[in-house]
């Protein structure tokens, strides 16, 4: 918090645009076949789980970053709640310092 604290806001709009840019530019370079094969699980292989919650998340996200919604959906259903959310708390976060650093306040 205290590295985002020091940026200043037009540092802060490259990061975010940055940190987004370089996740679809690494979804766009992964070929389609990495989401066919994937190193087992950590977690089923110890435990002799059936599939654990996590299992295909990477795989599923990379699928949803490309727009394949029903690979994604195949490959975890949980992604399609779990990745918007987490893209919802990001871009929250990178509004909220804008405003701050705006002098907006939380209204």
């Amino acid at each position: 918090m205290l590295m985002v604290a020091r940026l200043k806001n037009k540092d802060f709009s490259f990061w975010c645009l940055a940190v987004l840019g370089s996740i679809a530019g690494l979804a766009l370079l992964f070929p389609v076949q990495f989401l066919l094969i994937a190193p087992p699980c950590l977690f089923s292989a110890v435990l002799h789980w059936d599939s654990c919650w996590g299992c295909g998340m990477t795989r599923a996200g990379i699928a949803l970053l490309r727009g394949d919604w029903q690979a994604a959906w195949q490959l975890n259903p949980r992604s399609l709640i779990v990745y918007p959310l987490l893209l919802g708390l990001y871009l929250q976060a990178c509004w909220a310092y804008y405003r701050q650093s705006k002098g907006l306040g939380n209204t």
